[in-house]
């Protein structure tokens, strides 16, 4: 696996290239993944979200409408930020609960 850092402003993340076709970025902070996502444009992305610790977690990101939904029910988070204090595991007041999350991007064929 080769593993390339990508900054954001002050902050940075470490960005994996796999041989299987899939990208995954680890990011260490909710706002970190954030910008990310805002960076984005107008692509929408379908990735999975992979926590210290717990189950890794299949998401679609709707870069028209700034809205992320869960694949196995559907659901979609209200805001971005409850989307990031899910993902990054937060306590009530908004603390991440986790080191850092890597999320695979799946890339077309």
């Amino acid at each position: 696996m080769n593993e390339k850092h990508v900054s954001f402003g002050k902050k940075s993340v470490n960005e994996h290239h796999n041989m299987d076709r899939a990208q995954s970025i680890r990011f260490r902070t909710p706002d970190d993944l954030q910008m990310y996502l805002e960076r984005v444009g107008k692509q929408d992305l379908n990735f999975q979200a992979c926590p210290i610790s717990g189950t890794p977690e299949n998401f679609h990101f709707n870069s028209h409408e700034q809205v992320v939904t869960r694949e196995r029910d559907g659901f979609s988070f209200d805001t971005m930020d409850d989307f990031l204090c899910y993902t990054f595991q937060c306590d009530r007041e908004g603390y991440s609960r986790t080191e850092y999350i890597d999320v695979k991007f799946n890339q077309p064929e």
